[in-house]
């Protein structure tokens, strides 16, 4: 199902062949036209892993030589949704993949998606869950596919805010869009004994925390320094105005009269005019 890449909604019409041989949509609620080879393709991904089992002399602080390790991590289910998309894909290890401490077959399903995608949004992504797939795809003799722009919002966050806490369940409760499933040690512990009931609440677990990522994706989005220009992927197929311009984060088509009057002078001598998005509030400028 197309859903609209300025408002999300999936009240949508087909409106015939646009540019470039593309089909146009038009969305009902905002009344913007848009087609989908143009749109960006944006995946939300989450993954859980079991525990890497290894022998040691003591508790504390000491380094884990591989030969101590008794059993590797192993992916135990993944999760993922396109951006303002209906469904929630994901896969999770059977019984007896988890005893056995096989996940090639659910790293097989998730590797094409990370090949469509164009950006990749995770929470702690360039560390933990990129990573993660990364290795699995190398060990299963998988072709890289890392062409997608990462967006780790546990990066993007600790740039500009100090809450509490960074984790994904902290900020939805504190901003109010959601929280995590409540889950112990102990789930983890039933999961890799192949427990049916165990790996079907890590499943829910972990397509919860898709949906609360999208939700902080796009709370943060407009305060994020930095964030990749998405106005060449449907530029080509709109026909703009001369005093409109495109959001470079949220695709909505701006207009100079959003953006102030007074014109201000950058350090190299050049003019621009400042003002913010009225979709999703990210501060712009264009230089003349």
């Amino acid at each position: 199902m197309t859903n609209c890449i300025y408002c999300g909604s999936g009240r949508i019409q087909d409106r015939g062949d646009g540019k470039g041989g593309g089909k146009r949509h038009y969305c009902r609620d905002c009344r913007k036209f848009f087609t989908g080879e143009g749109a960006p393709k944006i995946l939300l991904v989450d993954i859980e892993t079991a525990h890497m089992l290894f022998r040691g002399w003591d508790t504390g602080d000491q380094y884990v030589r591989p030969d101590q390790i008794v059993h590797d991590w192993f992916t135990l289910c993944w999760s993922a949704k396109w951006l303002f998309g209906d469904i929630v894909m994901g896969d999770v290890v059977t019984p007896r993949e988890a005893l056995k401490r096989d996940d090639k077959r659910i790293i097989y399903k998730i590797h094409p998606l990370l090949d469509m995608a164009d950006i990749v949004i995770a929470h702690n992504g360039d560390k933990f869950d990129l990573r993660k797939l990364n290795w699995r795809f190398m060990k299963y003799g998988l072709r890289p596919n890392n062409k997608y722009h990462s967006i780790d919002t546990l990066k993007k966050s600790r740039q500009v805010i100090d809450p509490p806490s960074h984790g994904l369940d902290s900020i939805g409760k504190e901003l109010g869009f959601g929280h995590k499933d409540h889950m112990v040690e102990q789930d983890w512990l039933d999961c890799e004994a192949g427990d049916p009931k165990a790996l079907k609440k890590m499943s829910t677990y972990c397509n919860r925390d898709v949906y609360l990522l999208e939700d902080w994706y796009l709370y943060l989005r407009p305060w994020m320094k930095t964030h990749p220009n998405l106005a060449p992927y449907v530029d080509m197929y709109r026909d703009l105005a001369p005093d409109e311009t495109t959001c470079p984060r949220c695709l909505n088509t701006l207009h100079d009269a959003v953006f102030g009057r007074k014109w201000r002078s950058l350090a190299a001598g050049k003019l621009y005019k400042s003002g913010s998005c009225s979709h999703c509030g990210t501060q712009l400028r264009i230089n003349y």
